[in-house]
């Protein structure tokens, strides 16, 4: 059986007869069967209300897979979860042994169904073993070899923003996946409110410094972030801050870029 993470404790229970192991393998093989993919129509986009309705199924195998942990979720946030799940079974090509990686794994909706429905996924958070960069400096051997690394609204909070999507896409195989989603709003300002666990919040020339950052990568399609109009609202101490949320999908180059060295 997948490697479920210990934080899955809201499977139900009411298969009377059977083990906690067991019933947890009929809820998870019950999940499969009414498990439904989604298209993703587009990879680099702002999730709203019309995405909240195209990832509604995925967001329904959130709910069997980890109600407990979804109980615990703010509703117009789990979009994002949804599109990871749907975005990262896409460019597997329900190949459940890709090798993939997870960056903020803890009570990440997204990667626990994910490997509830069977895909082999290391997942790495601080508070659980370690972060990226520290993943990276004790396995160095694993750099280079994975075929996607996804990571859901995690990079709002990191100070060094750059340096942690380059080593996301140092963790890719050539022709590789990197998957993010992240707080966005192409009108906010630093000196402008923002939630108190976020560092920033993402502008269009943020993405385009991210990608930037990233090195030889190719964007899957082009971005259209500034069509939408971010509708989430969060509150903090009686104040009212307003975003969405952005999604960033590239693919590492197959071959890394040729350089010209002068004789």
């Amino acid at each position: 059986m997948t490697h479920i993470p210990t934080a899955l404790t809201g499977i139900p229970t009411r298969l009377t007869g059977l083990t906690r192991h067991a019933r947890d393998r009929v809820n998870f093989g019950l999940s499969k069967l009414l498990h439904r993919k989604v298209e993703v129509d587009r990879f680099n986009t702002l999730l709203d209300d019309e995405a909240r309705a195209r990832y509604a199924p995925a967001i329904k195998t959130l709910w069997r897979v980890v109600p407990a942990v979804m109980r615990r979720k703010i509703a117009r946030a789990n979009v994002q979860q949804g599109f990871m799940l749907a975005a990262v079974e896409q460019l597997a090509g329900g190949d459940l042994n890709k090798k993939m990686l997870f960056v903020g794994s803890f009570e990440d909706t997204a990667c626990y169904s994910l490997q509830g429905l069977g895909y082999r996924i290391d997942a790495i958070d601080p508070s659980v073993n370690v972060d990226l960069a520290g993943f990276r400096r004790q396995h160095p051997e694993r750099s280079g070899t994975y075929d996607i690394v996804f990571s859901t609204s995690v990079i709002e909070h990191v100070p060094d923003d750059e340096t942690f999507v380059a080593d996301m896409v140092a963790m890719l195989a050539p022709g590789g996946y990197a998957v993010l989603t992240c707080d966005y709003n192409d009108t906010w300002t630093p000196d402008q409110v923002k939630p108190s666990s976020d560092v920033r919040i993402y502008t269009r020339s943020d993405m385009q410094r991210l990608i930037a950052a990233m090195g030889d990568v190719e964007l899957l399609d082009e971005p259209d972030w500034q069509d939408h109009d971010p509708d989430f609202t969060i509150s903090e101490n009686g104040i009212d801050m307003h975003y969405g949320f952005a999604t960033l999908t590239v693919q590492r180059r197959d071959q890394p870029a040729r350089v010209v060295r002068p004789r």
